[in-house]
């Protein structure tokens, strides 16, 4: 980030691939990207990319909850966040990483985003009332779900396709798939403002946003979801499917600052 900053008046780079959206947008407010409307994003929905064509979504990952098959049955699976408040599951076999850092701080900037600040924070505060175990990550989740430490928690689709890989007795569930959706965390790709070889930038960011590089990347595991989430997946999947909360990118970088400094009061003390 530093060095694209720094070499602002005389790019080295053509293009900026970035495996979340928050740094990417800030860029952008930078004017540190040349608007270009690549043909690929045409089925790219409008939250997925900027209106101007600064900078467009590819992939991503989703939050959703791992839960340990060991110590729940299908029909005692959490289904919606609101369930992390439910009494029939103990608090400390409930986790989430601290909402302050990572996608779980980005989450909460989209629950800001989409269900108000109040009912946020009475829901992050209620989290912590009721003493579900905040950890040092989303790994650290991943990992306590798999010892059977916890019974289910909060975490990304990357952690979770791990553990599912080295056969864990672990599944995923999608949070709120009948209610508003899940947050999808999606790569972003934009061409730098005065790039040297801007045709060959134009080129690979076409590539970057195609369909195709996206069901690649779902094949290859590089990511788990689709952002072409009106439409088909590019390649089918149980995480391709995922349905995302429907909300902006722009819209939750914006309530990020807000949800951070009123967060910091709950979980810093």
């Amino acid at each position: 980030m530093a060095r694209l900053e720094a070499e602002k008046d005389r790019p080295q780079a053509d293009v900026f691939w970035n495996g979340e959206f928050a740094q990417t947008l800030n860029l952008a407010g930078k004017g540190l990207f040349e608007a270009y409307k690549s043909p690929s994003a045409s089925d790219i929905p409008d939250r997925f990319k900027d209106a101007s064509g600064y900078w467009a979504s590819v992939g991503g990952r989703a939050r959703i909850f791992l839960v340990n098959t060991d110590l729940l049955k299908p029909e005692n699976y959490p289904t919606s966040l609101d369930d992390m408040l439910d009494a029939r599951w103990d608090a400390k076999t409930v986790g989430i990483a601290n909402p302050l850092f990572g996608t779980t701080a980005t989450q909460a900037a989209a629950l800001y985003a989409t269900l108000g600040a109040e009912k946020s924070l009475a829901f992050f505060k209620a989290l912590r009332t009721r003493g579900v175990r905040v950890v040092d990550g989303n790994s650290v989740v991943r990992d306590m779900v798999v010892r059977g430490e916890l019974a289910f928690g909060l975490t990304d689709t990357d952690d979770a396709a791990s553990a599912i890989e080295k056969k864990a007795p672990v599944k995923i569930v999608a949070p709120d798939q009948d209610q508003g959706g899940t947050l999808i965390v999606p790569s972003t790709v934009g061409l730098l403002a005065g790039a040297p070889h801007p045709a060959q930038g134009r080129a690979m960011v076409d590539y970057l946003l195609s369909a195709s590089t996206e069901g690649a990347l779902l094949r290859a595991g590089a990511c788990q979801t689709s952002v072409r989430t009106e439409g088909a997946p590019p390649v089918e999947s149980a995480f391709a499917s995922i349905k995302a909360m429907n909300v902006s990118l722009q819209d939750v970088q914006a309530k990020l600052p807000q949800a951070l400094d009123e967060l910091r009061e709950v979980f810093m003390k």
